[in-house]
């Protein structure tokens, strides 16, 4: 993605939240009211038309079989994560790659003591606040905004810079990011965050299995997603085995590893009107 455009990813999975948070509130697997303020274009006439809605979220399964799905699904589980965190003490929390994510603004748990750093591009950053300088009564004071390209050096040093605190426990989540970055700029990201947290922190994240980088993975989903990120100018860099996973993390500081395979929240999420619903076998969880 240029460093100076807005992400049309980032769109999408705004769009996505919105769509989910449409349903009947008892089988929404996740709310984000935020959603509907960062859509426009195709995605803003999607939002205000059933039909066309509807047509398009057929498509798009036909495409991907439960990717949609599983986007609702990662939120719930990112913020249930969060929850848990926050029962155990976290003080601070580190979205990278954050997008249009809104858990600062919609998540009570995060509005009491809590300080969230939100990384990404700059011109992703001008946009989120522009939308929200329209949604919100005034910026609240937890948030604070980290323009970075995290595929630059200095990440460490910039976040200190902002007044992350590497002394205080912190979560780091890193959600849709790391398939975008090189192999060697994930290892280094991952051992940044080993060595500028306290013992006792996290960090969540979503990952893809090898070969969707390069389009010689053996599912039709995953090769039609290939395409997908190369056509949105924001191709897939980064794939990795989940059984290979705790090892390759291991070397860069952490432990306590647990890696799950998407499919695996089927029956945690998926209850009622929802049981029906598929999630895709590509994404898992750590």
């Amino acid at each position: 993605m240029e460093k100076n455009s807005s992400s049309r990813t980032a769109e999408d999975m705004a769009g996505f939240r919105a769509m989910e948070t449409l349903r009947p509130k008892e089988d929404r697997v996740c709310e984000d009211l935020f959603a509907k303020h960062f859509l426009t274009g195709p995605w803003a006439v999607r939002y205000k038309s059933p039909i066309r809605s509807k047509i398009f979220m057929w498509i798009t399964h036909l495409i991907n079989p439960g990717a949609v799905n599983t986007v609702s699904v990662r939120l719930r589980f990112i913020d249930d994560y969060i929850k848990t965190c926050i029962k155990d003490g976290f003080e601070q929390l580190v979205i990278l790659g954050a997008g249009y994510d809104c858990r600062a603004y919609r998540m009570e748990e995060l509005k009491n003591g809590v300080t969230v750093f939100e990384v990404d591009y700059p011109a992703i950053q001008n946009q989120k606040q522009h939308v929200l300088d329209r949604v919100l009564d005034k910026m609240p004071n937890h948030v604070v905004f980290v323009p970075y390209q995290l595929e630059e050096k200095g990440f460490g040093e910039q976040l200190l810079e902002q007044g992350y605190d590497k002394n205080k426990k912190s979560l780091f989540i890193m959600e849709g990011l790391i398939m975008y970055l090189a192999p060697e700029i994930v290892k280094e990201l991952f051992s940044l965050i080993s060595h500028h947290s306290c013992p006792g922190s996290s960090v969540i994240f979503d990952f893809l299995p090898p070969g969707i980088e390069d389009g010689s993975i053996n599912n039709r989903g995953g090769k039609n997603m290939h395409k997908w990120a190369i056509k949105k100018g924001e191709p897939f860099k980064f794939g990795i085995d989940r059984n290979k996973l705790p090892q390759f993390l291991s070397e860069v500081g952490f432990d306590n590893v647990e890696a799950v395979a998407a499919e695996e929240c089927r029956d945690k999420y998926f209850m009622g009107n929802n049981r029906k619903r598929s999630i895709s076998p590509l994404f898992s969880f750590a």
